[in-house]
């Protein structure tokens, strides 16, 4: 399945920055996770938009030292945009999530995902038939790849399915979460990358019916595709390791440096949506679209 590079321009690196010693010396930093840009329509302005950076909180929450973006550049190269204020969830402490006001500026070489595109609630996720075992695929950084010289921001894809869509909180190690289970194997850096998925369509095969349930019946549906529809679900929060001995045992506890056993956390989108329409938030865009439409208005001669 190909992704368009669009989605790819939307996802960016957390970093942290050592304090520097000298003036005019670039500052040294460190990867620390996967993030990516979002926007909300202004609703007076057209062709206007809200950008923001969206990450998983407890990657901003580890960094003891200065917080930062990388993009790419157009004109080649990256640059670290520095973030001095993070919004966390307004009600749910285990929501995992941390959002930032974003300035993309022309020499910025990255986009945004739009609304159109965002599946928040689960409801939604019905209404477009969206369920158990559809694909989906993550962007974000893979460090074993990505240095601090490198030229240009990569990140590695990962694609696997929807393996559970839980109805109550699922324990983790923060406690527990609503989340969605997904069969992919998430690693380090991934945190906060955007979880993307498209629904399956069933093609008619041919005309022959078999029993669906008693006294129905419903035509064969053997031909399966996906639509060309990119739904963003949700956003990585992490996986669970356990230690190899207890691979194949069913009772098993979660282990630190054990085996991934290749099932991913993520955070629903609905948790991004309410942390974005926080009231400071909200307030923010209100203000800023009133002074957009001062500035459009027409002046009196």
């Amino acid at each position: 399945m190909r992704i368009p590079d669009g989605l790819l321009k939307s996802t960016a690196f957390v970093v942290s920055i050592a304090n520097k010693d000298r003036d005019h010396v670039p500052a040294e930093y460190d990867f620390e996770g996967s993030g990516f840009l979002v926007g909300l329509r202004s609703h007076h302005c057209s062709g206007q938009s809200f950008h923001y950076f969206v990450t998983a909180d407890h990657v901003i929450s580890q960094i003891r030292s200065k917080v930062g973006i990388r993009v790419n550049l157009r004109q080649g190269g990256t640059t670290i945009v520095p973030v001095e204020q993070w919004y966390r969830h307004p009600s749910d402490p285990t929501a995992d999530v941390a959002v930032a006001p974003f300035e993309i500026k022309p020499e910025h070489d990255v986009t945004f995902l739009g609304e159109d595109c965002f599946m928040g609630y689960r409801v939604e996720m019905l209404s477009k038939d969206v369920g158990i075992g559809d694909e989906v695929w993550f962007p974000g950084l893979f460090s074993l790849t990505q240095t601090e010289s490198d030229r240009r921001n990569q990140p590695i894809l990962r694609m696997g399915n929807i393996a559970m869509l839980p109805t109550l909180p699922i324990p983790t190690e923060s406690g527990p979460m609503e989340v969605y289970l997904i069969e992919a194997r998430s690693i380090g850096g991934l945190s906060g990358a955007p979880v993307f998925a498209r629904r399956t369509v069933s093609i008619l095969w041919n005309d022959e019916q078999v029993w669906d349930e008693p006294g129905k019946r419903k035509p064969i549906k053997a031909l399966h595709g996906v639509t060309g529809e990119v739904l963003l679900i949700g956003m990585i929060h992490g996986h669970w390791d356990i230690r190899e001995s207890a691979i194949n045992q069913v009772r098993v506890d979660v282990a630190l440096n054990g085996v991934n056993i290749g099932i991913a956390i993520v955070i629903p989108f609905s948790k991004v949506i309410e942390t974005l329409n926080q009231p400071e938030l909200s307030e923010g865009r209100r203000l800023a679209e009133e002074d957009l439409v001062r500035k459009m208005s027409p002046i009196k001669d």
